[in-house]
């Protein structure tokens, strides 16, 4: 048997960072596109298992398919596309190719509160932070809103009073 060759899409920074003769490793998403009659076989790659996460998440998005979501990550690289899902930041997002407002708006509704949930939850180096941030998201609140709230709050405070301190910001507003 001999070799196969595929060919693998990846987002333009990974491409560019790609040099010929050096082995890479590579995250992959198989897709088979078609129906009965014919069907297109694509190969998508990453270089991290949080690219590949957060691609796979994107083409569960209606309106989103494996194209936009690869140019979304050609645009940003995949932590400043999860910082702009959870921040609401539909502006950012809308610079991706295929991506326009209207769809920028929907992977903020389907995936804000979610990416924010599996999101490292130490944040400026406080692991209280992140527990209070996904408890109080629990709760209803929007992302946006609670980490305002924290950040308002106490430093390095307890994370019983960070919460307090959190519902009391929100209750006020």
């Amino acid at each position: 048997m001999g070799p196969v060759d595929l060919r693998v899409l990846v987002p333009a920074q990974t491409a560019d960072r790609l040099r010929p003769g050096v082995v890479t490793e590579l995250h992959t998403h198989f897709v088979i596109h078609g129906d009965q009659r014919s069907s297109q076989v694509s190969l998508y790659g990453f270089e991290s298992e949080v690219a590949l996460e957060l691609f796979e998440h994107l083409i569960r998005v209606s309106g989103v398919g494996p194209r936009a979501a690869l140019g979304l990550l050609s645009v940003l690289d995949a932590d400043e596309a999860r910082r702009a899902i959870i921040a609401g930041d539909q502006r950012t997002l809308a610079r991706a190719p295929g991506i326009g407002p209207r769809v920028a708006s929907r992977i903020v509704s389907e995936l804000q509160a979610k990416l924010a949930e599996m999101e490292p939850m130490v944040e400026n180096g406080d692991a209280q932070y992140g527990t209070a941030l996904t408890a109080l998201v629990g709760l209803g609140y929007s992302v946006v809103d609670v980490r305002q709230a924290l950040e308002a709050g106490p430093p390095s405070a307890p994370m019983e009073e960070l919460i307090r301190s959190a519902l009391e910001f929100l209750d006020r507003r």
